[in-house]
């Protein structure tokens, strides 16, 4: 018996530490280690593209350079890498001190490659007087700021790097020209006239799966790997537990990607949309690119158009409802009962004031019926506004001086 009991126990308390290994895994936060063997960039820290930072006009103005890395009506393309002419160096750059003029400069802001050359023949040929990879060292944030950013990145589809990109964004000056992207062509009531950021961006917003490179490459880091905020908490990690992200298995490369996890993600295209709607049992509200994927409105548009669901707006939530269209439960309706129909239109009490209405329910022999308005519990109010009144009684007015 003893040994019954105890057998019991024993595995009583086996399956208590099951329960509480499994408690614990659900709990652990993920951690990412990249491929053994992997080559670390020179520079792994945040840095900024604006070119300002490298060069300043040979001629003494006060003149900006504009963003790299977008394209912009004054001529600049966008593309990697960008000339420079008749600049001074704002830093010093290897054997060459800071204020050293140079006629021609090349960079390529992507992977950081500079060259400078002394006249326009050198650059011509090649012969370059200073080639190297040169990062001047960008503004730190910690890892919440950044991931906000990726998570954009991700949810939009396309980088904000992407030369003839036009979607515009949140970002202040001073971050925007450490990315080296163009600010929105209108702001603060003011319109930029070399932006063509403007909104309306033709590049394609299917989101896709990213690397850490790419990554980096959007915020500007130089190793999404080696960024750490200052609670030691890495970003790649801060990125792999958000529920918004999905970090998937190394590729053929070894390469972790990450892809933007939707409330609806295995629904990605108008197929699998319109099959989703018609598995709701009655209703569901409308879905945003959010919720699902980019471009969902103009589906839903399109599947309406073609009579395969139902899109009512709500005018208290603000929003469509979309119904799937029940066809088995449909049937035809007697051309008496749609006759009926057109000639007794409802009545349009949008635009029927209240007094209106009161007299057209009278001539119907109804008696209107108006709500009292809720009267509100203003007891608490009223006890302020008593201690409020009541004069505060000083217990040492008879310490008071008089003036003598």
């Amino acid at each position: 018996m003893n040994s019954e009991w105890a057998k019991e126990q024993n595995d009583f308390l086996e399956k208590q530490k099951e329960r509480q290994r499994h408690a614990a895994g659900a709990t652990v936060q993920k951690s990412l280690q990249p491929k053994a063997g992997r080559a670390v960039p020179k520079f792994t820290d945040s840095y900024t593209r604006d070119p300002n930072a490298l060069f300043r006009s040979d001629d003494g103005s006060k003149m900006q350079f504009p963003p790299p890395m977008n394209h912009n009506t004054q001529g600049l393309g966008g593309k990697q890498p960008v000339k420079y002419t008749k600049i001074v160096l704002a830093i010093k750059m290897g054997q060459f001190p800071k204020d050293t003029p140079f006629e021609v400069a090349t960079v390529d802001f992507r992977t950081g490659q500079v060259q400078l050359f002394h006249t326009e023949n050198e650059w011509r040929q090649g012969m370059s007087a200073f080639d190297d990879v040169v990062r001047v060292p960008g503004k730190k944030f910690n890892n919440a700021y950044y991931k906000v950013q990726i998570l954009a990145f991700l949810e939009r589809g396309h980088s904000l790097l992407e030369p003839h990109c036009r979607c515009t964004h949140n970002y202040g000056e001073e971050r925007a020209r450490e990315l080296g992207i163009s600010m929105n062509k209108s702001r603060n009531g003011v319109e930029d006239k070399m932006s063509i950021r403007g909104g309306e961006c033709t590049i394609p917003k299917t989101r896709v799966p990213r690397t850490a490179q790419e990554l980096a490459q959007e915020i500007a880091v130089g190793d999404l790997w080696s960024i750490v905020d200052q609670r030691g908490e890495r970003l790649v990690d801060t990125l792999a537990n958000n529920p918004k992200i999905a970090v998937l298995e190394p590729d053929a490369k070894q390469h972790f990607r990450f892809a933007y996890r939707a409330t609806f993600d295995k629904v990605q295209n108008k197929q699998e949309l319109l099959m989703h709607i018609d598995s709701v049992d009655l209703c569901l509200k409308e879905p945003t690119d959010r919720d699902m994927y980019n471009g969902v409105k103009s589906d839903l548009e399109a599947l309406a158009e073609e009579g395969l669901i139902y899109s009512l707006y709500n005018a208290e939530a603000r929003a469509a409802v979309i119904f799937p269209r029940r066809k088995q439960l449909e049937f035809p309706v007697d051309d008496d009962i749609k006759a009926l129909w057109r000639e007794n239109p409802p009545p349009k009490l949008s635009r029927v004031s209240h007094d209106e209405f009161e007299r057209l329910l009278r001539a119907e022999g109804l008696v209107p019926t108006k709500q009292a308005a809720p009267t509100k519990d203003s007891g608490k109010k009223d006890q302020k506004k008593r201690r409020k009144r009541q004069r505060k009684s000083n217990p040492h007015a008879h310490l008071t001086l008089t003036k003598s």
